[in-house]
């Protein structure tokens, strides 16, 4: 009996190491998808205000003999709008959930059902 306690011990501590080492993995994973999320998001920014910034310049250079107030009002219309965009994303970003730890709550909630469908299977069983 003692030996049954030992490897069942045993078998419990090996599925809670793979638990963890899932857990670890995951962690891992969202680790490197937030580091490349920040530098392509870092580097977009960038670019396109320089983008936004150029089109603004020649926006207003293109109106300057003519229409100067039209140029400028039309540039910071375009600097507005997109600055909004950029905002909306963002909070839209802010409240969709992460997907961080799902497959291990998923492994975690099989055991589960598996441990309770095995103790009512050894609770329904005769007893010799």
């Amino acid at each position: 009996m003692l030996d049954t306690l030992r490897r069942m011990a045993g078998n419990a501590l090996a599925v809670a190491q793979i638990r963890l080492e899932l857990l670890g993995i995951e962690v891992q994973e969202e680790k490197q998808r937030i580091a490349a999320l920040l530098a392509y998001s870092i580097a977009a920014a960038l670019l396109l205000a320089f983008a936004v910034l150029a089109a603004g310049v020649a926006l207003t250079i293109l109106l300057w003999d003519s229409h100067r107030w039209l140029g400028i009002g039309l540039a910071l219309l375009l600097y507005t709008l997109a600055g909004l965009w950029a905002l909306a994303n963002a909070l839209n970003l802010a409240r969709s959930q992460s997907t961080l730890f799902t497959a291990s709550i998923a492994e975690l909630k099989r055991d589960r059902a598996a441990l309770e469908g095995s103790a009512a299977a050894d609770d329904t069983a005769p007893k010799p």
